[in-house]
């Protein structure tokens, strides 16, 4: 903007000025922006969700909105590492969609018997407990 009115500015001091204010990192200003625009909606270029996909994932999935606690219930595996003298170790992860609520489950197989055992003892005890229903998983 200053350029554009014939005023010039090093790059050295525009990023002394950005340090000063908490601003010095494009993660600094990318989370004050995040701060200062939480409570507002705001339409954002296609540019700027792929560089948000980029920064985070769980964005692609934002579609996903429940309700209430309990709604919508996702589930996935991941490789955690190898333990020697166990083998290959993937964490059986389910997240409320609601609050980001995680349940995990580490266990020697992919299979879908642990998916199941981590729902199953966990995830429906915790909810049955607090009297909320289980909707969709």
């Amino acid at each position: 903007m200053l350029a554009l009115e014939g005023i010039r500015v090093s790059s050295i001091t525009i990023q002394k000025i950005l340090h000063d204010h908490g601003l010095g990192t494009k993660i600094d200003r990318w989370l004050a922006l995040e701060r200062h625009t939480a409570d507002k909606a705001i339409e954002i270029t296609a540019e700027q969700v792929a560089f948000l996909e980029k920064l985070n994932p769980c964005f692609q999935e934002r579609h996903m909105e429940s309700k209430a606690p309990g709604e919508l219930l996702s589930a996935d595996i991941f490789f955690v590492g190898a333990l020697k003298g166990v083998g290959k170790v993937y964490l059986h992860a389910v997240v409320d969609t609601y609050g980001s609520y995680a349940f995990g489950f580490p266990h020697v197989s992919k299979q879908p018997e642990a998916a199941v055992a981590v729902l199953h003892n966990d995830v429906l005890p915790f909810y049955r407990n607090l009297d909320l229903p289980v909707k969709a998983s």
